[in-house]
């Protein structure tokens, strides 16, 4: 009679193990989870704070994620064909997350373990999930309150400088503008002036042409680190692998530019084109006096090592990319001597850096047709240029130096083989001071930006653009409010 009493229990406990629910530890897992669309009509990033409770015991790490991203675009983003990335919680990370955040919590029972481990076998194309466990998952999304007041967003950026340290403390103090043999690496955190209408969104007002981050509405902490090499590139590789691996983005600055003016214009350009990996800006020994235009071009021209140094050392952390650079003004001279001396050290390098951004570039046309392009181009790296007619620095540049400055529109707009060249003239409304920083001012500008280097969409998929040129050279203008492509 005991055996009998046995039997039953264990038969009982058998059926209950394979078709009911399971009540052994659950895993608790603390997530940031990035949703990102590609859809042309309405591209859409969203990040949240996720705290997931899976009853689903002996299921694999790697299943527990799959589960976790299936169940947050079944509950969470419902209705937008999303792919969903997760990284673990990082306040850094995350921190355009704090206005939405969702609990979570499913159970399944062992049958259903077992089937979603049968599914996950057949490979990810074969993978699906009962809709009975999306169904009675049970979640609670937390919509945070939008304050009376403009909030501000903090952004961590990385920073390489050849300027000479001063060993002062505050940020604004910290580099001069004498230039140094040895390459100085730090972060720094920088506040944007969100847009409240946005809050919710990584990235919709660029793209809506309808508004873009001042300089002036990006602040620089005064405290910074400095980081060993190491740390520099540890924490540089953490980044740069986290949600949909990202990559790296590189900019480098321009003429008249203080090491805080680089550092506002990197945070905008990484908060406007809501970029979801490190941002890298290469801080060259520019005076930042409109007057030493001169000085400034012969430091740009004795920073090439420092930035050769800079580039072998993101491209090593991300050997097969993407690296993403944007250099600006005259730091199209550094970015041009850097690049074309590791590409000729170091040939497979290319491999890692996808896309360069030659924003109205203070380079002359014929020093690059004869010189630069036949070190740079046609290596596999994209390479794309925006110029205007309407660019008074490129004007004044022109008349002190003589020749056409490939950052120049118009009739004297550069054309060449393996260049995609972007006439901005018609969006330049102003010309921005001595500055020239209509790429970062001009809504449409960044929105083309946006949909080279977020979507990496060629010219002819890009909304904004009109073909100039024949088919041997690719050259586009930016088109009108209103007019047809």
């Amino acid at each position: 009679m005991r055996e009998l009493v046995w039997l039953g229990v264990l038969l009982l406990s058998l059926m209950g193990a394979l078709c009911g629910p399971v009540n052994a530890q659950p895993m608790v897992q603390d997530w940031c989870a990035r949703a990102v669309s590609s859809d042309d009509g309405e591209p859409f990033a969203q990040t949240i704070r996720a705290q997931v409770t899976l009853n689903a015991p002996g299921l694999a790490p790697d299943l527990q994620v799959l589960l976790t991203r299936q169940l947050l675009w079944a509950r969470v983003w419902p209705d937008r064909a999303v792919q969903v990335h997760l990284s673990p919680y990082d306040p850094e990370v995350c921190a355009a997350a704090q206005e939405r955040q969702a609990q979570l919590e499913a159970t399944l029972s062992a049958q259903e373990v077992a089937n979603f481990q049968a599914d996950a076998n057949r490979g990810p194309l074969m993978l699906t999930l009962a809709q009975a466990v999306i169904q009675r998952a049970w979640v609670r999304i937390q919509q945070g309150e939008t304050a009376a007041v403009p909030q501000r967003e903090w952004l961590h950026l990385f920073f390489a400088t050849n300027r000479q340290a001063t060993g002062l403390p505050k940020v604004g103090e910290a580099f001069g503008a004498e230039r140094s043999e040895v390459l100085t690496r730090g972060s720094v955190e920088v506040s944007v002036l969100r847009q409240a209408k946005f809050q919710q969104l990584d990235n919709p007002a660029v793209l809506k042409l309808e508004k873009t981050t001042a300089p002036s509405e990006v602040a620089v902490a005064q405290a910074w680190r400095e980081l060993s090499p190491a740390q520099w590139a540890d924490e540089i590789r953490a980044r740069a692998m986290r949600f949909e691996k990202p990559g790296i983005l590189v900019f480098i600055h321009g003429y008249n530019v203080s090491f805080v003016e680089a550092a506002q214009r990197a945070g905008q350009l990484a908060y406007d084109l809501a970029f979801p990996g490190p941002t890298v800006f290469v801080a060259w020994p520019s005076d930042a006096r409109v007057i030493r235009y001169l000085q400034d071009g012969r430091d740009a021209e004795n920073s090439w090592a420092a930035t050769q140094q800079v580039l072998d050392e993101l491209t090593t952390i991300s050997p097969n990319g993407p690296v993403y650079i944007v250099a600006h003004s005259m730091g199209n001279r550094v970015m041009l001597g850097g690049l074309a001396q590791l590409l000729r050290e170091q040939p497979q390098r290319r491999h890692a850096i996808e896309k360069v951004v030659m924003a109205a570039p203070d380079v002359d046309q014929e020093t690059f047709r004869l010189n630069w392009a036949k070190q740079v181009l046609n290596l596999g790296i994209h390479f794309t240029l925006y110029a205007s007619d309407r660019d008074l620095t490129m004007s004044f540049s022109e008349t002190l130096q003589g020749g056409f400055r490939m950052g120049q529109g118009g009739k004297n707009l550069l054309k060449m083989r393996g260049l995609d060249v972007v006439d901005a003239s018609a969006v330049t409304r102003d010309f921005f001071g001595l500055n020239h920083s209509y790429f970062g001012d001009q809504a449409s500008v960044l929105a083309d930006l946006f949909y080279l280097l977020r979507q990496k969409k060629t010219p002819e998929k890009r909304p904004n653009l009109l073909r100039l040129d024949p088919p041997y050279f690719s050259v586009w203008a930016m088109r009108r409010e209103g007019e047809q492509k």
